[in-house]
Formats: structure tokens, C-alpha cells, sequence
């Protein structure tokens, strides 16, 4: 089962199981659509584990360099890439081979590079945008960084319930749609009455729209790669992996991280396991 072509391009054997009718009907209908999908998703990973596994263990194989690997566990549900265009509304960061919820290194990247500018910078200038140490660890637009962050998969022990069935509930749909149109909000002879008439205002007697997604609850191994073999390059290896560490426990990755969603934490056990495997 491939969870990219289920969730974009699916039209299976049921009639109701067209992506074309979900998108068409009420949301209840797709909330029980994810729910499907949620059931096929655990029961297709647990009898296709094993070829998961070597697959894993071949996207994480070592190249010539320091490798920095760590395992970090969801303490919240995470959602990345749900503003991706997609026919349900709601989107979500999958492989497209591998068919599996995951973490883009871009969005690693991403994160740890602002997080190093907002809180290291303020303490040590070279850590900003424009200081050196900055550039090291992530490049600018003319030259790349010495640090490069992998595509963050989930375990094979945690991949098969990695996707949560979750809701949201915007309210005041009228208003927030009609403030965002600016240019029909100011033109007097819009179809739609200005927000200072009272008539769109947001009010408590609003009814709440509830949009079913799917988040991700996982264990993820996170690779930092340098092609230095240097002592030096174990350094700033050091240096990135606590900045992706402290982002992604006081920051939160993806969306909704103002309401708690994508904080992950360190997982030492995991990590020592796989220490002891590879001696």
C-alpha cells in the first residue's frame, strides 16, 4: 500500500472509495474515508514489514564522511505539508516511493536554521544570518553548507501506527473568507456587506466547520551528514544536532505548532541499540 497514490490518486473497487466522491460529499464521510484508510495503512505494514525494513536500513547506509545519526520520538502529533494542494483538502508530507508519512531534510534544515538565527544568534553574532559560522552549517545562496540533513523516515517499529485520524474546527468560515478578500471588502459594489457593517462579524452563535486530517505520531531517525573526516566536522555535526534537538523540542516542526503540534524529543534508547548493532 502506497499512502501518496491512496491519498492523491486513489479510486478503489468500492463506489465510495473514489477520492473524486469523498471530495463531493460531507466532511463525516470523509472522516470515515481516513478512518479506512488509517485500518489499511496498520494492516498493510504489518504483514510488509520486512522489505520496509531493508529499505530503511538501505536509505540510512553510511558514505564516505562523519555521520551524526539520532532517533527522536514524538511527544505530540505532527503535521508537515498540509498545506500541500491536494483534492482533500488537507495534505501531508509522504514518500512517493516508499509510500510512508516522513520528515523532509529541507524541513530539518529549515527549522534548525532559524532556530540557530532566533536564539544562538542572539548570543553569538557568528550564528546569525550573515555570520560565518552560520554560513557553515547551512550555506547561502551561492555556496552550500558543509552540514547536509537527511529525509527523517519512521522506524520500522513505529512505522505501522504512525498515522493518527485528528480534526480540526475553524469557525467564523464567512469572516475569515471575507477578510482575506480584500479587494471585494473594499469595492462598494461587492456582493459582500463590509466587515464594519456587523453583517460577516464573527460572533459566538457561529457554527464550527470540522475538517478531519490525518497527523503522525512516530519515532524518527534523523541523519547529519558531513563529507569532512576531520575532528573538526565531528564538531559542527555536534553543534547541528543540538540545534535540530532544542528546535524540535521547544519550536515544534510542521504545522500548528502554536497549539502544541510537532515537538519531538530525544530517544536514548533507540539510540543505543543501534550503536550496539553496528559494533
Amino acid at each position: 500500500m502506497n499512502l501518496h497514490q491512496m491519498l492523491n490518486k486513489y479510486r478503489g473497487f468500492q463506489e465510495d472509495s473514489d477520492l473524486g466522491m469523498i471530495v463531493d460529499k460531507n466532511g463525516e464521510t470523509k472522516g470515515v474515508f481516513y478512518d479506512r484508510v488509517v485500518k489499511e495503512y496498520e494492516t498493510y505494514w504489518t504483514e510488509s514489514i520486512d522489505w520496509y525494513r531493508k529499505l530503511y536500513q538501505r536509505h540510512y547506509q553510511k558514505m564516505a564522511g562523519r555521520h551524526r545519526p539520532f532517533f527522536v520520538s514524538s511527544e505530540s502529533p505532527c503535521i508537515i505539508g498540509q498545506g500541500q494542494q491536494t483534492v482533500l483538502e488537507t495534505g501531508m508530507a509522504l514518500h512517493k516511493t516508499y509510500g510512508v508519512p516522513y520528515i523532509p531534510g529541507t524541513a530539518l534544515k529549515g527549522l534548525a536554521a532559524h532556530y540557530c538565527h532566533r536564539y544562538l544568534g542572539a548570543e553569538h553574532p557568528s550564528f546569525r544570518m550573515d555570520g560565518d559560522s552560520y554560513k557553515v552549517l547551512f550555506g547561502t545562496q551561492q555556496e552550500a553548507g558543509y552540514i547536509r540533513f537527511f529525509d527523517a523516515l519512521p522506524t520500522p517499529e513505529t512505522v505501522r501506527t504512525a498515522l493518527l485520524p485528528d480534526v480540526m474546527t475553524p469557525h467564523h468560515q464567512s469572516y475569515n473568507s471575507l477578510s482575506s478578500d480584500t479587494s471585494k471588502r473594499l469595492r462598494p459594489e461587492a456582493e459582500y456587506a463590509p466587515v464594519e457593517s456587523g453583517a460577516n462579524a464573527p460572533r459566538d452563535d457561529d457554527s464550527p466547520i470540522p475538517v478531519p486530517f490525518l497527523s503522525v505520531v512516530a519515532d524518527f531517525r534523523i541523519m547529519l551528514f558531513c563529507e569532512s573526516d576531520s575532528e573538526e566536522a565531528d564538531a559542527w555535526l555536534e553543534i547541528a544536532e543540538q540545534l535540530v534537538l532544542r528546535a524540535l523540542k521547544q519550536e515544534g516542526i510542521g504545522g500548528k505548532t502554536n497549539a502544541g503540534y510537532g515537538r519531538m524529543t530525544l530517544k536514548q534508547a533507540r539510540l543505543k541499540d543501534e550503536q550496539r548493532k553496528q559494533q
